[in-house]
């Protein structure tokens, strides 16, 4: 129960409140709002036996529902301090004005209380259409650097595409030239073995001639000990067949020798280059490799700058309820940070010297219309 006189109390004291500023309208303003805000957050009406807001206020004080909602309009949007510097421009200027942006009734020129309704109307419809001007012509700008970054983007895509075709062509024929001159090295090694093979054929063939010649050797030398045993005259002795035939085989020997061991140099002068071009092939398809991976690198680079350019974008075009000086800090510092990763590409590409050049002929320009009348 007290608790309940407690709560009427307090509504019989706000209600006091309001029939007290009520009767000082051109300073009140303020106090009006708050106290009606508080009737009718706290549903105090109640207690003073009205079962609404509306109720109460037109019952009470004969205030319309659209009235006491230009109290609470002024109240909540504008605020003790400018209501205190503009009190006595009356509930329907002050209205007018909680309708707009901080930013957009600083720009009103002249004070509130100074000027008509209609001359406030006039004014407040002029700083709408500047605004509204000041957003066209940002958004022009940003459709203007949109267009010439999606250009720009698209030269580089084209130009990376460009690029990795070629060195994409040059990789395949440098693997086809290798891929030739192994498959002759092949050959080459192939007639190699079988021309050993041939004298490995030979050789055997000799081989069983040579045990045949070897024995008649050695019948010849067993009848010389014979003949040398026994008294002779003989001064000299011309060389016999058999002599002849040994020295033949002799000769025919080492020449196998030596066909053996230039068949055995070339197989592995042979093999050495078969090595050594699959060694390089092997490196070349690590190169073509590599660059295929650079190549898909740079192109996630570039993706990934333009995903940050839209994310920027979006950015800005949130900035149009803060004052002018931090709206030209962000959209500046999006420039800035765009300018950077374009500079970022450009250096990725085949020829940035010519990149950064179009990019400082841009802004060259674009310094040539800030100095005239462009904006």
């Amino acid at each position: 129960m007290s608790n309940e006189l407690t709560v009427k109390d307090r509504a019989v004291k706000v209600d006091s409140e309001i029939q007290f500023w009520a009767n000082q309208l051109n300073t009140a303003v303020y106090q009006i709002g708050k106290n009606l805000a508080i009737m009718k957050d706290e549903k105090l009406y109640e207690q003073l036996g009205y079962e609404t807001f509306e109720d109460y206020c037109f019952e009470k004080y004969e205030l319309k529902h659209s009235q006491a909602a230009k109290y609470l309009a002024v109240y909540n949007k504008l605020g003790e301090t400018y209501l205190a510097e503009h009190s006595e421009a009356g509930i329907q200027k002050l209205y007018m004005l909680s309708q707009l942006s901080e930013e957009d009734r600083e720009n009103v020129e002249g004070s509130p209380e100074d000027l008509t309704v209609n001359e406030l109307k006039a004014e407040i419809e002029r700083v709408k259409q500047e605004r509204e001007g000041i957003q066209m012509q940002l958004f022009e700008l940003q459709e203007k650097e949109k267009t010439a970054e999606e250009k720009m983007q698209e030269e580089i895509e084209r130009k990376a595409e460009e690029k990795a075709t070629e060195q994409t062509v040059a990789a395949r024929k440098r693997i086809d030239e290798l891929s030739q001159k192994l498959e002759e090295l092949q050959k080459a090694y192939d007639k190699d073995r079988k021309d050993h093979a041939k004298l490995e054929e030979r050789n055997v063939i000799l081989g069983v001639d040579k045990e045949a010649l070897e024995t008649k050797v050695a019948q010849q030398e067993k009848k010389i000990k014979e003949l040398e045993s026994k008294p002779q005259d003989v001064a000299t002795v011309e060389p016999s067949e058999e002599e002849l035939n040994a020295r033949a085989e002799k000769i025919a020997e080492a020449k196998i020798d030596e066909i053996k061991a230039i068949a055995q140099t070339e197989r592995e002068t042979a093999e050495l280059q078969i090595e050594d071009l699959m060694s390089r092939l092997k490196e070349k398809e690590a190169e073509v490799e590599n660059i295929r991976a650079g190549f898909d690198k740079k192109l996630e680079n570039i993706m990934a700058a333009s995903e940050n350019i839209k994310a920027e974008k979006a950015e800005s075009t949130q900035v149009e309820n803060v004052n002018d000086e931090i709206k030209m800090k962000i959209l500046i510092t999006n420039v800035v940070d765009a300018s950077n990763k374009v500079i970022e590409a450009a250096q990725l590409t085949e020829n940035p010297d010519m990149w950064i050049e179009k990019l400082r002929g841009v802004y060259e320009k674009m310094t040539e219309k800030l100095k005239g009348s462009a904006f």
